[in-house]
């Protein structure tokens, strides 16, 4: 029995997954080049698989039970930019085959009755993402699958699939009097099965007539249950109404915050029944102000504001209600928001920087082009705490751009390599590291860092991946600007910076083993450097993934540093200070010389 692909083609492929595999290769692009040249891509419909003279042949059962699954719907994919897909039905016994594949690597996700809805595209970029991207960082990025295989082109495999049941919640949605809560928007929260990741709706319904919702086909896990409910005499902007300002959020089973919500146990092929929200009535207020430029107190028009309550740095923005809403200001700079709840909020306005016309022809080079493409806003902001009352006339206020200047030199006092490029990484006061950006390095070692926003700022300096050379120290006005702020004001030039160069640097090596003392591959060695004045910059820490046998090798910075060992899933996307202070009890604590070759092997528990 042969089958054919459909006619149309899922778009579970032609969406979200060809955007971020898109941007992937541009981050691949940006390491290798510098300058990434941005083009469009068009997304591809997928196709048959290539014609061979394999076959996969198999069974599709229930995971509890090992009972068929009848009729199944199979998608049978390859990965990557020539990805194809066909699709196959098992029979009443759960049995399917394919036949005529090509040599490759498939992958086969299971749609049938009762089986859990997966949540998301699966799409997961390979754990930790250095600052400066490089291509060993990228792994293979497939969909969600639920088995896979691998045939030479010529032989049959056998292919047994289990699946598990989806679960079920069910409950009501209650007013505070007990009445029955009807056409109440209620949403399932969840986070990554890793636990990796933030908490983001997955499943959304709608309350009946008697306030009663059911969710099912759910995959196993913990949940949070949310209820949304319209506060109308607070908001008449029928757009704000469409962004969810209006929203006011109860999680189960009377809770205010994801905090203090109570999470609800999913199991494969059961029910959770009873799951009764209390809806919690509560006052809320308006936060307002006013965003002027810093140099003259004129006001701002059209600048974005962002309002994020503090909570959604830990539960995520796609949330239900309010994590994070968006306005503009008016002609006067004012802005403001209204029906906004008691809490933690930071408020952060963007503005598109007033740059300097160039004249027809006149040459802009490769970097400072690239850093104008990830500049694309000046920024402020500030937190503020709303409780009992209105947040009026905050004042926010932006700068505009200075220039850091510097220079380069090695430590030996030989010449600098031609076409040199440094990253220079900021971190403002209080706030989150930008990207590391690029800066050319003129043949007397000299740079000039332009359009840097004003305000003090740590500074730290990384080379291109795959360097020969380590930054031995970083310097500006005699003292260490990632302990001490550099204060760059507007229209001035800051500085000079100093950067040392040295060639002498350091190799970790050795092997990832299981507990049986066998390798182990595809881990993450993490090198985090010790000392808070480094840790806050992302160029500061060092990966490499384990290999056959669990070999792995690193040329780093001499220095002391904790190395943290770890599968992909458990480890944040961007490492934090915060992360590794919690978990350095975990770490093994090693210190590299200067042209040291140093072999360390670590151990892994085994699941």
């Amino acid at each position: 029995m042969k089958f054919s692909t459909p006619r149309d083609s899922s778009p579970f492929f032609n969406r979200s997954p060809i955007l971020v595999v898109s941007a992937i290769l541009l981050l691949l692009n940006a390491a290798a080049t510098v300058l990434p040249q941005a083009r469009p891509q068009r997304a591809r419909r997928p196709q048959p698989p290539a014609s061979g003279q394999s076959t996969a042949k198999g069974r599709v059962i229930y995971n509890d039970n090992q009972e068929p699954l009848k009729g199944a719907r199979l998608r049978v994919f390859t990965s990557g930019e020539d990805r194809n897909e066909l699709i196959v039905l098992a029979n009443d016994r759960g049995e399917f085959r394919v036949e005529n594949l090509a040599a490759g690597k498939y992958y086969v996700a299971i749609e049938g009755p009762g089986v859990a809805t997966p949540s998301g595209f699966g799409m997961k970029i390979p754990l930790p993402m250095s600052a400066i991207p490089r291509p060993e960082d990228f792994g293979e990025i497939i969909p969600r699958h639920d088995a896979d295989f691998t045939v030479d082109g010529t032989n049959s495999v056998d292919v047994e699939i289990r699946v598990d049941r989806g679960g079920k919640v069910s409950g009501k949605v209650l007013k505070p009097d007990g009445a029955p809560a009807s056409n109440v928007s209620v949403s399932l929260i969840s986070r990554d099965p890793a636990g990796a990741g933030p908490s983001m709706t997955r499943f959304s319904t709608q309350t009946g007539k008697d306030g009663d919702y059911r969710f099912e086909y759910l995959p196993a896990g913990d949940y949070v249950v949310a209820a949304a409910v319209e506060d109308k005499q607070k908001v008449v902007d029928i757009r704000a109404r469409l962004r969810g300002e209006s929203q006011v959020v109860t999680y189960y089973p009377a809770a205010t915050n994801l905090n203090d919500a109570m999470p609800v146990r999913v199991d494969s092929g059961t029910v959770s029944g009873g799951v009764n929200i209390t809806l919690v009535a509560r006052n809320s207020f308006s936060v307002s102000g006013i965003v002027v430029q810093q140099r003259d107190g004129t006001a701002l028009a059209g600048a974005t504001v962002l309002l994020r309550n503090k909570e959604s740095d830990l539960a995520g923005a796609l949330l239900p209600g309010m994590s994070q809403r968006t306005t503009r200001t008016d002609a006067e700079g004012h802005w403001s928001f209204s029906n906004v709840a008691e809490g933690s909020y930071t408020i952060t306005a963007l503005s598109s920087p007033a740059r300097p016309t160039r004249l027809a022809g006149e040459p802009l080079d490769r970097e400072e082009a690239y850093r104008r493409s990830r500049q694309r806003y000046l920024v402020t902001q500030q937190d503020i705490v709303v409780i009992g009352g209105d947040f009026t006339d905050l004042l926010l206020s932006m700068t505009g751009f200075g220039s850091i200047t510097g220079a380069v030199e090695l430590d030996n006092g030989q010449a600098l390599p031609p076409d040199l490029v440094l990253f220079l990484e900021l971190v403002r006061a209080g706030g989150r590291p930008g990207p590391p950006l690029p800066v050319k390095v003129q043949p007397d070692g000299s740079f000039s860092f332009s359009e840097v926003q004003g305000g003090d700022v740590y500074l730290s300096a990384a080379l291109p991946p795959g360097s020969n050379f380590f930054i031995k120290s970083v310097t500006a006005n005699g003292k260490d600007p990632r302990s001490t702020p550099l204060n760059v004001i507007e229209d001035t030039i800051a500085g000079p910076v100093r950067i040392v160069l040295s060639t002498e640097t350091a190799r970790l090596s050795g092997r990832v083993l299981s507990d049986k003392s066998e390798g182990a591959n595809d881990f993450v060695v993490l090198l985090a450097p010790v000392g808070g004045d480094k840790e806050r910059f992302r160029t500061a820490y060092f990966t490499t993934r384990s290999g056959p046998g669990g070999n792995y090798s690193l040329t780093v910075a001499p220095g002391e540093y904790l190395v943290f060992v770890r599968r992909r899933d458990q480890l944040p996307g961007i490492v934090s200070p915060e992360f590794v202070r919690k978990e350095a009890g975990k770490a093994t604590r090693v210190t590299v010389a200067a042209s040291e070759q140093k072999r360390l092997d670590l151990r892994v528990q085994s699941n």
